[in-house]
């Protein structure tokens, strides 16, 4: 009867029909070859049960639970197993003629060679199970179903699929992928956002990326293998004065992969203690400073940071500097040619960010940025320099 505990029972052959048997136990039972017609078997339990050959014709099984449930052969006719758990569960050759399986889970389950004649998985979710050989299944009601790496009935898998459904025609076009930071040419400090994006249409949609990064030019290395994401902080730890670029490739559920999208590239600042220097600079240190914290400024004019060695096809440079009510202004030359004057003047609070020159035909020489007032703060915290 109804919360009957049948835990482990023997229930083989047994006419258990038009029971109202409502949250019974039947775990680990025996029921081969039972004629549970009509029975009333709402939140019933039959994990680990055999229901071999049972018959459950017009059964209801609503909400019950048939976790690695063995009922080959068995027919649910007629019957009502809406939101059941049937996880992992074993339904070869079993009859699902006019069975209402709406929201039903049947993860990992085996359903190879039913009949769905005219039954409704509606909503259901059918991750990791296999229809294989099924029959009737163009008279069945297969809408809104889950499918997850699904064995369809002619024995493909569902992901391979557009729009990775069994319902839909096979996935036969490769993804696109695209790369969609960094956007600026400079960076801030050394730690900064990267993203990436791909598309695959209509077809079984996007598995995985793969995102590979390359320093100033060297070989491409591996960053981000097989994710999911579709962005990351790099690293704090990107060389200072170094120029990052990055791509990626999209893989789909079918297995094609994109081509190599386009690069982003972005510069990290070169740190200002590593430039050379005039007198008249004073090092202080702060906690927004870039790169140890540290930084140089000066009240005087005609001071001057400058890199070590001379760059070559230089287009474009930016200063991490102070701005502030009571800042001064720089010029920035390569070799000698003076690019331009920069104020670092703004109104409100101070804040550190990036002053950058307009692009210019290319220049080669050392890298200089010049105080130009007086009694006024410069504060440099670092030099970008690109040659793109």
């Amino acid at each position: 009867g109804q919360s009957a505990n049948l835990t482990g029972a023997g229930l083989d052959s047994q006419n258990l029909s038009n029971y109202n048997l409502t949250d019974a136990n039947f775990t680990g039972a025996d029921l081969t070859g039972s004629d549970l017609s009509n029975a009333v078997l709402v939140a019933a339990n039959f994990t680990d049960a055999t229901v071999y050959d049972a018959d459950f014709t017009r059964a209801n099984l609503d909400g019950a639970t048939m976790t690695r449930t063995q009922a080959n052969y068995a027919s649910f006719a007629n019957a009502i197993m809406t939101s059941a758990s049937v996880e992992n569960a074993t339904l070869d050759n079993a009859n699902l003629t006019y069975l209402n399986g709406r929201d039903a889970s049947f993860k990992g389950t085996s359903l190879e060679n039913v009949d769905l004649k005219y039954s409704s998985l509606y909503s259901a979710d059918l991750t990791n199970a296999s229809l294989r050989n099924a029959t009737n299944d163009s008279t069945a009601n297969l809408s809104a179903i889950t499918w997850n790496n699904t064995i369809c009935v002619n024995g493909t898998n569902s992901d391979q699929h557009n729009g990775a459904s069994c319902l839909n025609g096979l996935d036969t076009t490769k993804p696109t992928a695209s790369m969609t930071a960094p956007t600026a040419t400079f960076q801030s400090g050394s730690s900064f956002t990267v993203g990436w994006s791909g598309s695959d249409g209509s077809g079984s949609g996007i598995r995985h990326y793969d995102v590979w990064y390359q320093r100033d030019g060297g070989t491409w290395t591996v960053w981000k293998n097989d994710t999911t994401g579709t962005s990351a902080s790099f690293p704090g730890t990107a060389t200072a004065g170094a120029r990052y670029c990055f791509i990626a490739k999209a893989t789909d559920k079918a297995g094609y992969t994109s081509n190599y999208s386009s690069s982003k590239c972005t510069v990290v600042p070169i740190d200002d203690h590593s430039l050379a220097k005039s007198s008249g600079w004073s090092s202080s240190t702060s906690a927004s400073g870039y790169l140890n914290r540290t930084y140089y400024s000066t009240t005087s004019s005609n001071k001057y940071l400058i890199t070590t060695s001379s760059k070559s096809g230089v287009r474009q440079v930016s200063v991490l500097a102070l701005k502030c009510s009571s800042c001064g202004s720089v010029a920035v030359y390569v070799g000698s040619t003076k690019i331009g004057t920069y104020s670092l003047k703004k109104s409100g609070s101070s804040t550190r960010g990036l002053v950058t020159t307009a692009r210019f035909s290319s220049k080669s020489g050392k890298v200089k940025v010049v105080s130009t007032t007086s009694g006024k703060t410069v504060r440099i915290d670092g030099v970008g320099i690109s040659t793109s």
